[in-house]
């Protein structure tokens, strides 16, 4: 079976987090992950690992505009819940993504730990807390692991951005970093990029 050439294209991001318009990220095209440089996928730095990255789902929008995209690209796209595709991470970014781990934890920890002092307290000592101390116990509950998990998402989207979606047997990948798009943009060769510029507006 012949392997389609390795594309590299300006695009618009398949999924954002803010209804608004975002500048083109440098997207690869591509059939075999093994062509990536290694070269970390957030600060271009030379020493870089490989890292897993699971890969997500397409909207039904964004599955509307591959299947527009013409020749066998646009042909049958399937999305696999179990795969995986590995990218250069370097040690540096990858501690930043374990950094979020651990907050996300500790603000888990702190969040539960003052209701679940009030709730192994007993009757007699309840009765003499205020109102206040109950409200301020269960809105920590609910608001400071989810202020944990956000630090936690943030840290790890800063460490490595990049989104992995997958088509037929062919892999999306957009890169975000402008110094990873650099260096693509430095290795690849001329003819395997596709030089749409990003929208002025």
């Amino acid at each position: 079976m012949k392997v389609a050439p390795t594309k590299y294209i300006w695009a618009k991001p398949l999924q954002t987090f803010l209804p608004r318009n975002h500048s083109e990220v440098l997207v690869c095209l591509t059939q075999d992950q093994s062509h990536l440089p290694d070269y970390c996928c957030r600060c271009g730095s030379a020493r870089a690992d490989l890292y897993p990255l699971k890969i997500k789902p397409i909207s039904d929008q964004a599955h509307d505009a591959l299947r527009a995209l013409p020749g066998p690209i646009g042909a049958g796209i399937g999305y696999l819940a179990t795969k995986k595709v590995w990218v250069p991470c370097c040690s540096s970014c990858r501690l930043v993504r374990h950094l979020g781990y651990a907050l996300a934890f500790f603000f888990f920890a702190l969040g539960v730990t003052p209701f679940v002092l009030l709730a192994s307290l007993d009757q007699a000592t309840k009765l003499h807390l205020s109102q206040t101390s109950e409200l301020l116990a269960v809105l920590a509950l609910f608001f400071v692991p989810a202020a944990g998990f956000g630090i936690s998402y943030w840290c790890s989207w800063r460490s490595l951005p990049v989104n992995v979606y997958s088509f037929g047997d062919t892999l999306y990948l957009e890169f975000w970093s402008p110094q990873y798009q650099q260096q693509m943009l430095d290795l690849a060769s001329p003819e395997r990029i596709i030089p749409f510029p990003p929208s002025s507006h």
